[in-house]
């Protein structure tokens, strides 16, 4: 700011003693310039110093008086955002971290703490862009991850909120029923491809979402893409969750058997096909692939009455 010397002397002299936390001699060396109340950089450090000794109320008001006399101070706008969080001041707070962007855009740890004023503000689509864009420099935040799934989930977007709760960690929060409702219904919007990428990153970072691993198989078994089914079939049966309905884990076994037909170990997949029908009497894939393997393996009888059973449950290739 262009001071005389020997104020600028005392002021140098005041940050040092902030540095090794005399306070109050800081303020005092800061007292004795001729610009204590005038200058910003004079203001700004008692701030400094008020803050270090907990007294966030001056801290407080002297930068407020530092940014009435110089709204550039970058860091003074940091610091008071941070004590308008503190008193629930939202919008207060958005309008500093705005300011420490616009004098510095490359302060990335401001988004993060605009994206959680944004948040209590109910304002959620700016908190998922503030939180994306600090996530874009430190992609590894789970914390942050996890407060954008928040906002996601606050935003009813879903299944973008589920993504957000796995890959942090916070499985608490998965709603499995409300997943399966969500994707169903990309899928019959005609959406194969983006049901199909969702499943892809839920299941690899949630391999207990059993349900999911059933939808997953069901669209791979339309495709008849069998590299990728034979490729995470076991994994979907090792983790099944104690809690899932017998009928997606019936299921499971039942996509299992066919891989196990379709390499002619036809005793496996008999077995896979009994495991599947005990736990769902009326899975009719069960009983079509079942009837194959018994035909394949000149088991006639037994395979009518298998195909029988698949078509009374509807499995128009049964009959």
């Amino acid at each position: 700011y262009g001071l005389p010397e020997e104020d600028a002397m005392k002021i140098k002299k005041a940050y040092c003693l902030i540095l090794i936390g005399k306070y109050d001699e800081s303020i005092n060396s800061i007292n004795e310039t001729s610009v204590s109340n005038s200058d910003p950089l004079c203001v700004y450090l008692k701030g400094v110093a008020s803050e270090h000794q907990g007294k966030h109320a001056a801290a407080l008001k002297y930068y407020n008086q530092a940014l009435a006399l110089d709204n550039n101070i970058l860091d003074a706008h940091k610091k008071r955002g941070i004590y308008e969080q503190e008193l629930k001041q939202w919008d207060k707070s958005i309008a500093d971290f705005t300011e420490v962007l616009r004098i510095d855009p490359e302060t990335y740890v401001a988004y993060k703490i605009r994206g959680i004023s944004y948040f209590h503000a109910n304002k959620f689509s700016h908190a998922i862009d503030d939180f994306s864009s600090y996530l874009d420099r430190d992609s590894a935040d789970n914390e942050i991850i996890a407060s954008r799934g928040m906002a996601y989930l606050s935003d009813g977007q879903h299944l973008k909120a589920s993504l957000d709760f796995a890959n942090s960690g916070n499985i608490h929060m998965l709603d499995y029923k409300q997943l399966v409702q969500s994707l169903d219904s990309i899928l019959q919007q005609g959406d194969t491809t983006l049901a199909l990428s969702f499943l892809n990153q839920l299941t690899k970072s949630v391999p207990a979402f059993t349900e999911g691993y059933a939808l997953k198989m069901k669209i791979l078994l339309h495709q008849q893409d069998w590299k990728s089914i034979s490729n995470e079939i076991d994994k979907a049966i090792s983790n099944r969750r104690a809690d899932v309905s017998p009928r997606d884990y019936s299921y499971l076994l039942a996509i299992k058997g066919i891989t196990s037909g379709k390499r002619n170990r036809y005793d496996e997949a008999i077995t896979r096909f009994n495991e599947a029908i005990e736990y769902d009497k009326h899975n009719a894939l069960a009983f079509l692939e079942r009837g194959k393997v018994l035909l394949a393996t000149g088991k006639n009888s037994r395979a009518i009455s298998d195909l029988k059973k698949a078509s009374s449950l509807g499995q128009g290739e049964a009959s």
